[in-house]
């Protein structure tokens, strides 16, 4: 298989991006949360942060889950 050179993955909806084991971040260094799993988060989804209302990033939701290095990243994208 050969993929071509700056492909990039989407999120798309998030509902079916792993949210600790999927590379979803935008940051060439490490695209993986860093941050340890939550005990009881194990499952969620990129979707499970996002505001439903809005459409944007639930910010009391990423400050409570991640480290400031994700939430730095996650609030980029």
């Amino acid at each position: 298989m050969v993929l071509k050179e700056g492909l990039r993955w989407r999120l798309g909806s998030g509902k079916e991006v792993n949210m600790w084991s999927d590379p979803w971040l935008r940051f060439e260094g490490n695209p993986y949360i860093e941050t340890p799993i939550v005990q009881g988060a194990e499952k969620l989804v990129v979707a499970n942060i996002v505001d439903i209302a809005t459409g944007t990033w639930n910010l009391s939701i990423i400050h409570n889950l991640f480290g400031p290095r994700d939430v730095e990243v996650i609030v980029k994208i």
